[in-house]
């Protein structure tokens, strides 16, 4: 184990030395943290938005807090997914209990979203942008800002209307 972390270290290593690494994902949390900073100055008065989190190049992502959502310890997650390069959505609970007691109550019912495969990961997992345009970046805010938009409307309806909020 501790030969193969050795190889990966030096790897990276490489990567950052033989190119623009560092620069683009620099360039990269600089966005990220400027489209909290657009959703914190337009929806100052419907929601909150927490902390940014970089993440370790799997995941960076900022909470988003409703407060008919917070009163039942839910928030949704504007997701960075490194891996498949693509802007998502997450339904997430408080903590893994809460979680886990609204992943089941969603279970029986259909929607369009794509419940999580696993409980403890998140409750609801939505694709917002599968292909981003990093080249127009105002038409990206405005592109991930309507589609976070309806989709906290969209799972905010589904918990109401199925009685489970």
């Amino acid at each position: 184990m501790q030969e193969q972390s050795a190889q990966h270290i030096e790897e990276y290593i490489a990567q950052l030395e033989s190119s623009n690494l560092s620069s683009g994902y620099r360039a990269l949390m600089e966005y990220l943290m400027s489209l909290r900073i657009h959703f914190i100055n337009k929806y100052s008065e419907e929601f909150t938005v927490g902390t940014f989190h970089p993440g370790l190049m799997n995941l960076s992502y900022f909470p988003i807090k409703t407060k008919t959502l917070s009163h039942h310890n839910l928030k949704f997650g504007l997701i960075f997914n490194h891996e498949k390069i693509q802007f998502e959505i997450w339904l997430l609970g408080r903590n893994k209990q809460i979680q886990e007691k609204y992943w089941n109550l969603l279970r029986q019912t259909t929607n369009k979203y794509l419940r999580s495969t696993n409980a403890h990961e998140a409750i609801i997992q939505h694709v917002l942008i599968a292909e981003p345009d990093f080249k127009q970046l105002n038409l990206l805010t405005q592109r991930i800002d309507d589609e976070t938009v309806k989709f906290m409307a969209d799972v905010s309806g589904l918990l109401i209307s199925t009685k489970r909020l």
